[in-house]
């Protein structure tokens, strides 16, 4: 049974359980309140029933993957959201959403972490903000990612992610500056209008953007020419 909610006041707890259930998820205008931690469902004091989670292992690292279609319309979260392992151990675990994620117009008021969170549906982000320090250092976002019209009051980590198909970070602004190095970009990147809300500027060293050739379907990286590192100045 799929889990809906509108314009409800929900705790981290109801949703964690949905999510190890493999249920639906569609909340509508909802505020989350507590730490939506996937930690949360390995630790045995929390009490959750995880006999449905789909839980693997490789090498040395849980991976916790998550079939159900997920979508978060205009909801406030008002701790912290957490999808990666522990900020000292962040190792220990991999995410995987296999089917569409959506946060659209989403109000993130704690850390936000999806570090190294596979994406392999679409990646909603649109109008979301994000109150402190958000992290998507090393995932990996095999659809489309869109973060149009994003605010990032906080800093914005990025650094080893690969967006495999488009991305779109139009008219986003990142508050404190962000960080996409080692970044690569397997198609369409567009930063159109992207700006700066103080003097601080991103980190974009050694990014790649790789290009498809007829007859080649690997992707072949291409770092930044002097003609382009011009241009992301212009942040």
């Amino acid at each position: 049974m799929a889990f809906q909610r509108e314009k409800q006041r929900i705790s981290s707890s109801e949703v964690l359980q949905a999510l190890a259930d493999g249920a639906d998820i569609r909340l509508e205008g909802c505020t989350i309140s507590g730490d939506l931690d996937v930690n949360r469902l390995f630790v045995k004091d929390e009490s959750f029933d995880t006999s449905r989670l789909e839980v693997g292992s490789r090498d040395e690292t849980s991976v916790a993957t998550f079939s159900q279609s997920i979508v978060f319309n205009s909801c406030t979260f008002e701790g912290d959201v957490c999808f990666a392992g522990p900020w000292d151990k962040t190792d220990e675990l991999t995410v995987i959403f296999k089917r569409d994620i959506g946060f659209n117009s989403s109000c993130f008021q704690g850390q936000t972490r999806f570090d190294g969170v596979v994406f392999r549906g679409l990646a909603g982000f649109d109008g979301c903000t994000f109150r402190r320090v958000v992290g998507f250092r090393r995932a990996d976002f095999g659809a489309r990612a869109l973060f149009r019209t994003a605010q990032f009051d906080g800093y914005g980590l990025f650094s080893g992610a690969v967006f495999g198909k488009e991305v779109r970070f139009t008219n986003t602004c990142f508050g404190k500056g962000g960080n996409f190095t080692g970044v690569r970009f397997g198609e369409t990147a567009d930063f159109g209008g992207c700006h700066s809300g103080s003097k601080a500027m991103p980190i974009y060293e050694s990014v790649h953007f790789a290009r498809r050739r007829r007859g080649d379907e690997s992707l072949r990286p291409e770092p930044l020419n002097r003609r382009q590192k011009l241009a992301h100045r212009s942040w």
